[in-house]
Order: structure tokens, then C-alpha cells, then sequence
């Protein structure tokens, strides 16, 4: 299951090193997670006058180091102190599990739960009471799909996801592929390059 929580209500109770510094935020992975710390892969992307200098001043991270840069995008390995959320906490008291990535992006925060029908329905209706919350999708969990996206690469997943969450699958279609383009920054050529790449190995995975 995929949801949608509005964080504008409760500040940043998804993530709450994040603030006004960052456009979006995104964890990739997770390696090590105690009582205690975090270690994690993370993608954030920062407003046009934020240097990213300034955010880490800001924070209380024990190591940051930065693994590729392309413009305000930045992929981080980060270390740090943990500070439980809002969020995390009241996930907790379920029998369910995050998958990653867990996306924040203009005070919406975004992630998907695995758990049984019977918890995850029972968990909807707990958030519903403190949060404006919106179900994505509802689906049977299959690793099989999860290993298939593997085979993309990094862009090609995020050009096929926010093609997705945008509407450009939708009938009739949202967005068209300049307008998509656009809003992530890149050429059409370039995103439509992406797009049938990224279609190619589905449909290559599905059908052999």
C-alpha cells in the first residue's frame, strides 16, 4: 500500500532535520538502524539559494558525505543521531513494515507500507484521525515486481515515477512530455530517452 500524508499541518513530522532549506527529500535505503542511529542513502534536493554547507550547520549529523552532485541535487550517505517522528512512532504500534523510498516534497511525505489487509486497513483509519491522508494504491505485495525496477537505472526510475505520479499515464493524459520535462529540469529528448528505456525493461521482463 502507497500513501500520501500532508505533513503542512504538523510541520515536518516526517523527517524533522528537514525545513524551508529543502525542495525534496528522499530516502533511498536505509543500512544500519539502531535505538540510537541511522545510516542511510538519501537524494535531497535544495531551494535555488540554499547551499548545502548551510543545511549541515543546521543539523547534528555525525558524518555526511556527498556522492554525486548535479546541480541542487544531491546524493548523500549520511550518519546520524536518531530523532523519532511523529510518524515513525505511530507506525510502530502496528505489525507493519516502510518500504523504501520514503519521499518528502512540499510538505507531502510519501511511502509505502507491507503489513496484512486486516493492519493495514486498521492503520488507515488510525492515521485518518491525526492526519489528511490519501491511499495511492492498495495492492498484493509481489518482490518479484520490486526486483524487476532493479534493472533501472537510477534516472530511469525517477523519470517513470514521476511520469507516473504526474498523470502522464493517466486517461486523458495530465501532462505532456514537455511540461514533464520541465518540471524535472531536463530536455524532452532526454526524458523521453528515459521513458522507453525504462518501458523496454519492464515489458522485456514481463513478457520473457
Amino acid at each position: 500500500m502507497t500513501i500520501s500524508i500532508d505533513d503542512s499541518v504538523h510541520g515536518y513530522c516526517c523527517l524533522p532535520f528537514l525545513n524551508n532549506m529543502v525542495r525534496r527529500f528522499e530516502i533511498i535505503s536505509i543500512f544500519n538502524l539502531t535505538p540510537s542511529l541511522f545510516t542511510e542513502i538519501c537524494e535531497i534536493t535544495f531551494q535555488d539559494s540554499v547551499h548545502i554547507e548551510d543545511w549541515i550547520r543546521e543539523n547534528d549529523f555525525i558524518e555526511l558525505h556527498v556522492i554525486r552532485q548535479v546541480g541542487q541535487k544531491y546524493t548523500c550517505f549520511i550518519k546520524g543521531k536518531i530523532i523519532m517522528d511523529e510518524i515513525s512512532a505511530f507506525i510502530e504500534n502496528f505489525e507493519i513494515k516502510i518500504e523504501f523510498p520514503v519521499i518528502v516534497e512540499q510538505r507531502n511525505c510519501r511511502f509505502s507500507l507491507i503489513g496484512k489487509r486486516e493492519e493495514l486497513y486498521n492503520i488507515i483509519k488510525k492515521f485518518k484521525k491525526g492526519w489528511k491522508i490519501e491511499v495511492l494504491s492498495f495492492e498484493k505485495y509481489d518482490p518479484a515486481n520490486k526486483n524487476m525496477l532493479d534493472s533501472l537505472t537510477a534516472m530511469q526510475k525517477e523519470v517513470l515515477k514521476q511520469a507516473y505520479l504526474s498523470g502522464y499515464f493517466s486517461y486523458p493524459r495530465k501532462i505532456n512530455p514537455q511540461k514533464l520535462a520541465d518540471k524535472m529540469g531536463i530536455k524532452k529528448a532526454t526524458l523521453l530517452e528515459h521513458l522507453r528505456k525504462a518501458e523496454n525493461k519492464i515489458l522485456h521482463r514481463i513478457i520473457e
